[in-house]
């Protein structure tokens, strides 16, 4: 129910995800699918996935949980994932590193929350933008159910 594809640049590492119990009725809990670590520092790409919520629209959950994350919402805006229909977040937050940026791709697909993330420290995010874009744009479910939400 829960397998995808994407890409991961060469060199990366996958970060091995915590075999562990999710507590679902917790709202901010997602299951992590795949972590991946730039080679050269903080720069991270993320999947995670957890049930849909049961009312409201995927913009409305985008925006709680970037809230409930301590985020700095800078962009809120509707996007495609390959022809999918998606929101993307772009957000700021303090951290020990400095100032960390970041881009999330949420999407619903039959009662299921998908959040594809983006994490780089501030000060070079002009230069992996781009490999984040295709990175976003290269994920796909590899069944999908359709959309609820």
């Amino acid at each position: 129910m829960l397998s995808c594809t994407c890409l991961v640049p060469d060199g990366w590492v996958k970060v091995p995800v915590p075999e562990e119990t999710y507590d679902f009725d917790n709202p901010t809990v997602f299951v992590p699918l795949l972590v991946c670590m730039a080679p050269y520092g903080a720069v991270l790409f993320t999947i995670a996935a957890r049930p849909a919520f049961d009312d409201g629209t995927v913009q409305d959950w985008a925006e709680y949980l970037a809230v409930q994350n301590n985020l700095q919402v800078e962009r809120v805006r509707e996007g495609r994932v390959n022809r999918m229909p998606c929101v993307l977040v772009d957000a700021t937050m303090p951290s020990d590193a400095g100032v960390m940026r970041s881009r999330s791709v949420f999407l619903e697909d039959g009662r299921r929350l998908f959040n594809i993330g983006t994490l780089a420290p501030d000060a070079i995010w002009p230069s992996v933008e781009a490999d984040f874009d295709r990175l976003l744009g290269a994920f796909a479910l590899d069944e999908v159910h359709g959309i609820t939400a």
